[in-house]
């Protein structure tokens, strides 16, 4: 079974509009799945993804953190 994760490449995707995935339901579903709780601090956070989607057009610097 393929194992599936939300890597930067996906989240990356997802902010610039080529993935049209709902992303933060899917994160949400995954926690529930696994048995995770999510907090409202999380919960929220994920979904402020939604909003800030296809506004990352004008991001000029990337920065990796190791």
């Amino acid at each position: 079974m393929k194992k599936k994760s939300i890597n930067d490449n996906t989240l990356f995707r997802y902010l610039f509009n080529l993935d049209n995935r709902n992303l933060p339901e899917s994160i949400i579903n995954w926690y529930k799945n696994v048995s995770s709780v999510v907090d409202s601090d999380r919960e929220n956070a994920i979904k402020e993804l939604a909003f800030i989607k296809g506004d990352c057009r004008n991001l000029v610097v990337f920065k990796n953190i190791c």
